[in-house]
């Protein structure tokens, strides 16, 4: 059976993402958004922060062995799941603020996932990294071929 979003891994909680932009603010985006006809916004938050969640395990998948302890805290994991679920919470109308700011965020994820950045619990220790695979000659079922350059190999380009 699939399992619940719910049971997924969340790096922040609505009571972060209300500290980190005001619950007021949270509050109107969840609101207006996309979404008409809402007056909970409890709902829409959940589901911001758990797709977040959800885009952070999937970048961080291939890197670390996940769910990422739950007696720890991860900071910087959930400053980057709170500024993307703000953009998320917005809908069709994002503000570039916000977008500018979620799309740092991604950048600092995809800084995480690639190894540019070291991923730190709330103690500042360094999560250790699962080996992956780096080039396609490591990947199972994926054969890469020398490439010669030659006039003949370029022809057309």
């Amino acid at each position: 059976p699939e399992p619940d979003p719910g049971d997924r891994m969340s790096y922040a909680t609505q009571a972060d993402l209300e500290g980190r932009f005001g619950a007021a603010a949270v509050s109107k985006a969840a609101l207006g958004g996309s979404a008409t006809g809402v007056t909970d916004a409890a709902p829409r938050i959940a589901t911001a922060l758990s797709d977040a969640a959800a885009e952070i395990d999937a970048a961080l998948a291939a890197s670390f062995a996940l769910p990422l302890a739950t007696t720890k805290t991860w900071p910087g994991l959930r400053a980057i799941q709170c500024d993307i679920a703000q953009m998320l919470l917005f809908g069709q109308s994002v503000p570039d603020a916000v977008r500018d700011r979620a799309r740092d965020a991604r950048s600092r994820l995809g800084l995480i996932a690639s190894g540019a950045r070291q991923l730190l619990d709330g103690d500042g220790t360094a999560l250790e990294r699962r080996d992956q695979p780096r080039t396609a000659d490591e990947l199972p079922g994926v054969e890469a071929k020398a490439m010669v350059m030659t006039d003949d190999n370029l022809e057309g380009f």
